[in-house]
């Protein structure tokens, strides 16, 4: 069950400030991949006479969290605002939108770690309730190293691995300049069914391109550069017996023995590697609620 967090209101001073601003935050996921992006429900009500500004030039309002691997070991910020781009909240309005704070907390350990959404605003601050997130390396499948082109001495890594999520299992693709100790981002690619073995190929411009089964009869081949940039997503049907990638002397991959699917939606789910605050992520069921 995905755990919720109604945000308990901390003063600095004795003020009824809890009047004047109501937050809440839920986690979007309570477990994750290393570097995968971590994104957190906030729900910000401004109930002052006063324009609520975060994350612009005249800010009057700074919106942190408070991420923590035990206690008191807090993972310093990076110092990049949160939200991306700049808010205003006038009085009377509710701002809602999915905060991918990795940017700013960079988890670079997986394990158990604690995060509580914080907002400092008039000399006051807001602090939530504690909302457990674990970071797991995930099942590696397999594993792909290449060079880059334009630069000799630069080499990619990119592996698949799969993690359990809401009762489905899905890929997910990390890319890593393992040389430099970077980590180019981990991508979702969505629901797999095994009784396909997926495929990782790279191009002749140095792209990679994944194939694997998404659903019945159904496999989706992403393509990113070598830096974690989606360029291209398809689904397509066929037999599983006959599906594979298969690279042309002009360095061109193509699909053989399927079709593309063109009947509307797409089996093989996003990339998540790129999410903020996106209004590609759906609001939380109101009926789920959230927790005091």
């Amino acid at each position: 069950m995905k755990r919720f967090a109604l945000l308990a209101v901390a003063l600095l001073t004795p003020v009824l400030a809890s009047a004047q601003v109501d937050i809440a935050c839920r986690l979007i996921n309570g477990r994750v991949l290393q570097f995968e992006p971590v994104l957190v429900w906030v729900e910000i009500s401004n109930r002052s006479f006063q324009p609520l500004r975060l994350s612009s030039a005249d800010a009057n309002a700074l919106l942190t969290f408070d991420v923590e691997q035990g206690p008191g070991l807090l993972v310093p910020s990076t110092g990049v605002p949160l939200p991306s781009q700049p808010v205003t909240i006038a009085p009377g309005e509710t701002w809602k939108a999915a905060v991918n704070i990795l940017p700013a907390y960079p988890l670079r350990r997986t394990g158990p770690y604690t995060v509580a959404t914080r907002l400092d605003w008039n000399e006051k601050a807001f602090v939530s309730g504690k909302m457990f997130l674990d970071v797991v390396p995930g099942l590696e499948l397999m594993k792909l190293v290449s060079g880059v082109p334009g630069d000799a001495s630069v080499t990619r890594t990119y592996s698949l691995r799969t993690l359990s999520r809401d009762r489905k299992e899905r890929l997910f693709l990390r890319i890593d300049d393992e040389d430099q100790s970077e980590c180019y981002g981990v991508l979702d690619l969505g629901s797999i069914v095994r009784m396909f073995t997926p495929v990782m190929q790279v191009d002749g411009v140095g792209n990679i391109h994944i194939l694997h089964q998404s659903g019945p009869w159904q496999y989706a081949r992403h393509v990113f550069t070598p830096n974690g940039e989606p360029l291209s997503q398809e689904t397509y049907v066929g037999e599983g017996g006959q599906v594979q990638m298969e690279q042309k002397p002009s360095g061109q991959i193509v699909v053989k023995g399927a079709e593309v699917y063109t009947g509307g939606g797409g089996g093989g789910g996003g990339s998540g590697g790129g999410a903020g605050e996106s209004d590609e992520v759906p609001e939380p069921d109101a009926a789920d609620g959230f927790e005091e």
